[in-house]
């Protein structure tokens, strides 16, 4: 056969035969399954941020309901009807016109149906504590 009967493969441009070896379709592969990772990692980073806005957003809400009640005990405590009341009994302060009657804790006084008053005092316990239990236990 003569040279010239046998046809000469035209050369192939050289990109294709760069796109056509087992290396490049390795690193295309690599370079896919590195974006997979980096996407994964992005969304995993998301739903994170997600979740803390979340809970930063209900101890908002908790804060504000707080920060509501606070502000109505102040007007309570600024308000007049707080402030009678205080002083009428932490300093002992009466209104205009009134006469204010202190009772000793011990004493309990009640009025009779002549109107006269009774006084009936609570007696104090003199015995000796062991003696309490010697009763409780021996005197039924």
């Amino acid at each position: 056969m003569s040279r010239s009967s046998v046809k000469a493969k035209a050369p192939q441009p050289q990109w294709r035969t760069a796109l056509s070896t087992r290396a490049f379709t390795v690193m295309v592969g690599l370079g896919i399954v590195v974006l997979g990772i980096a996407l994964t990692k992005e969304l995993i980073r998301k739903v994170q941020i997600h979740r803390q806005i979340e809970d930063l957003e209900t101890e908002i809400a908790s804060l504000e309901a707080h920060n509501g009640e606070l502000n109505q005990m102040v007007a309570y405590f600024n308000s007049s009807s707080f402030q009678e009341k205080e002083a009428r009994t932490k300093l002992g302060l009466s209104a205009p016109g009134e006469t204010m009657v202190v009772l000793p804790d011990d004493t309990t006084v009640s009025l009779a149906a002549d109107g006269s008053t009774l006084d009936t005092r609570s007696t104090v316990d003199q015995r000796t504590n062991t003696q309490k239990w010697q009763d409780y236990f021996f005197k039924n």
